[in-house]
């Protein structure tokens, strides 16, 4: 089976992908991003009947800021799952 092109830190495909949340300002870029985080805002608000008092499960969580918009619509439990370092 042939492999993927190696990137500097050595790693390939979804290694390198998932390795790329461990540095933090993808987090901050993604934080300050006003129209992307408005839409998701906009998106869980408006869904808001299928979300309060239901159990939500956020699997790579990241800052847990859809998280908190879950929790802020009325979610009874929110599970925010990371695995970044």
């Amino acid at each position: 089976m042939e492999e993927g092109p190696r990137h500097e830190n050595g790693l390939e495909g979804a290694d390198e992908y998932f390795t790329s949340y461990e540095d933090l300002d993808i987090h901050r870029i993604m934080l300050t991003d006003k129209r992307r985080n408005e839409a998701y805002r906009r998106a869980i608000e408006s869904n808001r009947d299928r979300i309060e008092g239901k159990t939500v499960l956020d699997v790579g969580a990241g800052t847990g800021f859809l998280s908190i918009l879950c929790a802020k619509a009325g979610a009874r439990k929110v599970f925010a799952v990371e695995a970044s370092s």
